[in-house]
Parts: structure tokens; sequence; C-alpha cells
């Protein structure tokens, strides 16, 4: 976040805001922010770091949902920004959950229309159907699931998608639990010529409650839930790289100011134009790439690298495969 005080960030952000669209209200921005500050008893820009502080914990605990409370280390993954705003906030997530590396895709601001048109038509079917896991039901794991395979088809078929049943991708799971439990845990089954390998989705669903959960138990295993992801692909085009034209990532720097990177500090960043960034190239924080749509922040000690295609790649310096690694 930027210092909201200085009339030359004004200046300087006023033609970039919006690729140039918008001209900000930056006194409008300052009236806010003291205006909230005056009730809580702190300056405007306080009032502004608080809001983002807030907005990075709520994101925060967004993250934890999904990695550490499922037992993911998110150590061990990279953290992919989209967005107009996730750039801006990317790095300070990444530093809290001591994730290595931030990588933000190329054209980020469309990120999730451009997912959109190239998602496979996907159907999901969940049937409650409640049995015990063992060698006397898989006959009818199997036949339940290849009914649901066949319904599918049929839905796909009647949604007009030709040839469903010849080009459909099946994932199959099972939602299961130890008998007498309220919580299952989702498994993946394999389909095959042979009969279904029960004891194989036992260990899974063993070793999966214990990933969740942090215990195991020798008590008899039951099946709740049925469930089928039915997938038609979609052509897919191949992603354009960007090419490059030789210039220097210098040429890339538009002006340098004053950025607040909150515990971090006040920095002398340099502010690069996006566009000009090009394969190869690699820049360090304290920064901030600018393009008409997207605002990455780059907090001091972090590497960026721009690949083949003019994704950004963000290194924290501090975490393994980051800065120094």
């Amino acid at each position: 976040m930027t210092r909201l005080t200085r009339r030359s960030y004004s200046r300087r952000c006023a033609d970039s805001f919006a690729g140039g669209e918008i001209k900000p209200d930056w006194e409008a921005v300052r009236a806010a922010f003291q205006s909230l500050g005056d009730q809580l008893g702190v300056s405007a820009v306080e009032a502004a770091r608080g809001v983002v502080r807030i907005a990075n914990a709520n994101m925060t605990n967004a993250l934890r949902l999904v990695s550490t409370n499922k037992g993911y280390d998110p150590r061990e993954f990279a953290l992919m920004a989209f967005g107009g705003g996730g750039p801006m906030h990317a790095a300070a997530l990444a530093e809290e959950l001591k994730v290595a590396k931030v990588i933000v895709p190329v054209n980020s601001a469309v990120f999730s229309a451009w997912g959109m048109l190239l998602t496979d038509l996907r159907r999901d079917d969940l049937q409650t159907r409640l049995m015990p896991l063992s060698m006397s039901t898989a006959t009818a794991i199997v036949d339940h699931f290849r009914d649901m395979k066949a319904a599918a088809a049929a839905n796909f078929a009647i949604d007009g998608v030709a040839a469903a049943s010849n080009v459909m991708v099946c994932e199959f799971f099972l939602d299961m639990r130890y008998l007498g439990q309220e919580h299952t845990v989702k498994v993946p089954v394999t389909l095959g010529a042979a009969a279904l390998d029960v004891e194989a989705v036992a260990a899974e669903f063993h070793a999966a409650h214990e990933k969740r959960y942090t215990y195991r138990l020798p008590n008899a295993i039951q099946i709740v839930n049925f469930h089928l992801v039915a997938r038609i692909p979609v052509p897919k085009p191949e992603l354009p790289r960007k090419l490059a034209t030789g210039r220097r990532v210098e040429d890339a720097v538009t002006t340098r100011r004053q950025v607040d990177y909150d515990a971090k500090g006040i920095h002398d960043a340099r502010i690069y134009d996006g566009d000009k960034l090009e394969p190869g190239m690699n820049l360090v924080g304290p920064a901030v790439i600018q393009e008409a749509l997207v605002t990455l922040i780059v907090f001091p000690g972090q590497s960026v690298s721009i690949d083949d295609f003019g994704s950004y790649h963000v290194h924290l310096a501090d975490q393994p495969g980051g800065l120094g690694s």
C-alpha cells in the first residue's frame, strides 16, 4: 500500500491508474481515510494500513482453510494470484504462510474468464447410499458407479454433446467414515476391468483420515456417498509465448516513489511498466509492477523473474526456493 499523503504520488499515479483511463480522486481517498482515522484516533495512513491488514488476515484464514486445515503444508506449494486485486496482496500472504513462491499468470486480470472458457464440461453426481466397505459389497459398488456413469453420458447427450460416451472422462470417489462417526473423508476409487480392490480403497481411506484428523482406527468402514465426476474435454488453444526484443529491465522502469510496506517499512521503490517486462528479465524488490488492470507489490528482498509467457514468478527471500536459494 502506498502512502496517501504525498502529492507527488498522486500526480504520478493519476496517469497510470487503470491504464490512464480513470483519474482517481486522491483527495477524496485521503479524506475518507482521515474520517475513519479520526473516529479510531489514528492517522489516515494508519487507518489505511489497518484496512489492508484486516483484508490480508481474512485472506490468510481462507487459505489456511484449504491448506493446513486439510493437512497440506503451504510451504510445499506455490501461491497463484490472479484478478485485478490478487497480486496486490499475494506477496504479503505468501510471507505469512511461508510459501516460497508466488505466480502471477499473464493476463491475470481476466484469468477467471480465461479459465471458464477453457474448463471442460463437467457434471457432478452425488448419491447417498449407506453400505459397508467390504468384499461382500465390492460388486455392488462397481455396479452402482457404472449406472451413474451411464446416466451421466445420457444427460450429456440430452444437452447435445455429441458422442458423449466416447469422450467422457470419469472420476470416482467414495465419501466414507469409520462406523459410528459423523464426518466423512473423500477417497478416489479406481474402476478397472478387474474387481474392486477393497483393501487398497480401505488403505487409501485410513491414510486420508489420518492426514486430515491425525489418527486412524481399527473400526469398520462405512460408505456414505457415491460421487461421480464426469467431464467432456473442450478444445484448448495454445497460449502464445511473449517475444523478447532485447530491451533491458531498466527500460521498464517508469519512475521511483516512496512505498509503504507496512511492517517492512517505507522504501524508495522502482515502479515498472509490466507491459515492457520481457521473458528472461529479473528484478528485486522493493518494487511495484503496474499494468493497466493489475498491480503487483514486490516486498524488499523478494525477487521476480518473467517466464516465456510473460507471467511473474515472485521468489521470497527467506523461504526455501526463494532469493538466495
